[in-house]
C-alpha cells in the first residue's frame, strides 16, 4: 500500500466517514488481497457501520480474512477487539471476554483492552472484579476517554451514584472527539434521573449530528409522552381537586392505552366544558379527545376558545390543523401545523402532515423540497415513506420515482418485520393502473386477493377488467383538480 493510499484511510477513519472508508480499503484490496493496513481498516469500517446488523456477515469475513493475514500484534488485537464489541451488542459476553483475552494477549498493558473486559465482567454480574480492573485500567491511563467511558456505561447501566457519574462526564467532556456520544452520554444521565426537559435537549442535539438515528427519535419520542403528562398533571392541579385530577388523568391513560377517546370526550361538560378552557392541560386533553374521537368540528371549536385564553400548546395547535386537514382546509391546517411544529419541531408526524398539506394545496414542488432540505425529517421514516408515496401517486407524473418510492416503502416495512405487506401490492396496482399498464395491474392486485374478505367479488372485479378493458380497477375516472392532474385513490379514511 502506497502512503497516499494509507493517507486516504486514516482521512477517512478519522472523519468517521464510514462508507468512504469501506469503498477505499475494498478498492485497495483488489491490488493486494492480503494488505494487513486495508484488511484492519475493512473491519473497522464494516463494526462501525454494522450497528444495525446490515453489514453482520460482511464484517465476520473481514475479520476472519484478517486473522489470517495480519501478523502485527497491535492490528491483531484491534480485530479481536471489534469482534468482541461486535459479540457483546448481541448480549454474548462470555464470547466478548474470550475475543478481549485474546487482545490482552497480545498487548497485555492495553488499558483500553482491560477497560472493555471490565465492562464485560459488569454485564455478568461480577462487579467485584469489575471494580478491581477498572481500577487497574485507570492507573494505567486515568485520562483515557475510552476507559473512562467504559465506566461510565456501567454506573449508567448498573449503579445509582449521581455524583460519579457526573464527574465521569465532565471528565469525558475535555477528551472527546466525539459530540455525537457525549450528546448521548449526558442525555441518558439526566433521562435517568428524571431530569426529561434536560434529557430530550440532550437527545434534539445528538439528532442534529446523525438525523437518521431510530433509536434517538424513539427515546424523543418517549420523552414526548412523559413530558406531556408531567405538563397536564402541572396545569390540571392548578384548577381541579386532587380527586378530579386522578380521575381525569386515569381516564386519559385508558384512552391513550387502548386509542379510544369517546368516553373521555363525554366528560368535557362534566369537568367545567368551556369555562375550563382557560387551563391548558385541560384544553389539551378535551382538544385531544375531540380530535381523536373524529369530531373535527369540536376541537376546533375547542381550541379556537382556549387560544383566547392563550392556553394552546404545540399538541393542541397539532390536532387543531390536522382537525382541518381532515375538512380539507388545507390553508389553515397548514398555518397551525407549522404553529405545532414551533413548538415541538422534532415530532415525525408534524412533518408528515406539513408535507402533506403543501401537497394538497397544490404545491407539490415545494413540498419534495421540503422533504429533501429539512434536517429535522428522517427520510427513512415508514411513516414519510407512506405520505410520500401516497403523494406522489395522487399528484406526479413521474412512473420511475413513484415506483423507487414504493419500492424503499417495501424495503422499510420488511425491515421493521411489518407482516402486513399487502398494502404495496395494492399500491403497485394502483400505479401500474394509473400508467395505463392494466395488465400488471391485475397481476398486482391478484396478489391481494388472499387478504380480501369476498375474494369471490374480487376475481369478478379482475376478469371484468381484462374482458372489457375498463380504464380504472377502482372505477373512478382520473380528474383534473387547481390544473393539476390528480388520481383516484381507495376511500381508506386515514390514508
Amino acid at each position: 500500500m502506497t502512503d497516499k493510499q494509507k493517507g486516504v484511510l486514516e482521512f477517512y477513519w478519522h472523519s468517521r466517514n464510514y462508507e468512504k472508508l469501506k469503498d477505499e480499503t475494498l478498492k485497495a484490496l483488489e491490488s493486494d488481497p492480503s494488505d494487513s493496513i486495508a484488511l484492519t481498516y475493512l473491519v473497522m469500517a464494516y463494526y462501525s457501520l454494522n450497528l444495525d446488523g446490515k453489514y453482520n456477515q460482511e464484517f465476520l469475513s473481514a475479520c476472519e480474512e484478517g486473522l489470517r493475514c495480519v501478523s502485527h500484534p497491535i492490528d491483531r488485537g484491534i480485530i479481536f477487539e471489534r469482534l468482541a464489541g461486535n459479540a457483546s451488542s448481541s448480549g454474548d459476553y462470555v464470547k466478548a471476554m474470550l475475543y478481549i483475552e485474546e487482545a490482552l494477549t497480545l498487548n497485555p498493558n492495553n488499558a483500553g483492552y482491560m477497560a472493555n473486559q471490565a465492562r464485560n465482567l459488569a454485564y455478568l454480574g461480577d462487579f467485584k472484579e469489575f471494580e478491581a480492573l477498572i481500577k487497574h485500567a485507570l492507573s494505567l491511563a486515568p485520562d483515557d476517554f475510552y476507559v473512562l467511558s467504559c465506566k461510565y456505561d456501567v454506573y449508567l447501566d448498573f449503579y445509582n451514584d449521581k455524583e460519579t457519574e457526573k464527574l465521569l462526564i465532565e471528565q469525558m467532556l475535555p477528551l472527546s472527539t466525539d459530540p455525537f456520544y457525549m450528546h448521548q452520554c449526558i442525555a441518558n444521565f439526566h433521562n435517568k434521573y428524571g431530569e426529561y426537559d434536560e434529557a430530550y435537549e440532550a437527545y434534539v442535539q445528538a439528532l442534529l449530528i446523525v438525523p437518521d438515528s431510530q433509536i434517538l427519535r424513539e427515546k424523543i419520542i418517549e420523552l414526548e409522552r412523559i413530558k406531556e403528562l408531567e405538563f397536564l398533571l402541572k396545569s390540571l392541579e392548578k384548577d381541579l381537586s386532587p380527586k378530579n385530577v386522578s380521575s381525569i388523568m386515569a381516564l386519559w391513560e385508558e384512552a391513550v392505552r387502548n386509542n379510544n377517546y369517546f368516553k373521555l370526550n363525554d366528560l368535557y361538560l362534566h369537568y367545567g366544558g368551556d369555562a375550563m378552557l382557560k387551563n391548558p392541560g385541560f384544553a389539551h386533553i378535551f382538544a385531544a379527545s375531540a380530535y381523536l374521537s373524529d369530531f373535527f368540528g369540536a376541537c376546533i371549536s375547542r381550541c379556537e376558545k382556549a387560544s383566547k385564553r392563550g392556553t394552546t400548546t404545540g399538541h393542541a395547535e397539532f390536532y387543531w390543523g390536522m382537525s382541518h386537514y381532515y375538512r380539507h382546509e388545507y390553508i389553515i391546517g397548514l398555518y397551525h401545523l407549522k404553529k405545532a411544529l414551533e413548538f415541538n419541531p422534532w415530532i415525525e408526524t408534524y412533518h408528515t402532515y406539513y408535507f402533506r398539506c403543501l401537497a394538497k394545496m397544490g404545491k407539490i414542488d415545494e413540498a419534495l423540497e421540503y422533504i429533501e432540505g429539512n434536517p429535522r425529517i428522517n427520510r427513512g421514516n415508514l411513516e414519510m415513506l407512506h405520505a410520500l408515496y401516497i403523494t406522489l401517486y395522487e399528484f406526479s407524473d413521474d412512473f420511475i420515482k413513484e415506483l423507487e418510492s414504493l419500492e424503499k416503502l417495501e424495503s422499510c416495512m420488511k425491515a421493521y418485520k411489518k407482516g402486513y405487506l399487502w398494502p404495496i401490492s395494492l399500491y403497485r396496482a394502483m400505479t401500474y393502473e394509473k400508467y395505463e399498464d392494466y395488465e400488471k395491474a391485475i397481476k398486482a392486485l391478484s396478489i391481494t386477493l388472499r387478504f380480501d374478505y369476498d375474494t369471490s367479488k374480487v376475481k369478478s372485479r379482475i376478469e371484468k377488467r381484462r374482458k372489457y378493458g375498463r380504464t380504472s380497477i377502482f372505477s373512478i375516472p382520473k380528474r383534473t383538480k387547481a390544473g393539476r392532474q390528480t388520481y383516484p385513490l381507495p376511500t381508506w379514511k386515514y390514508l
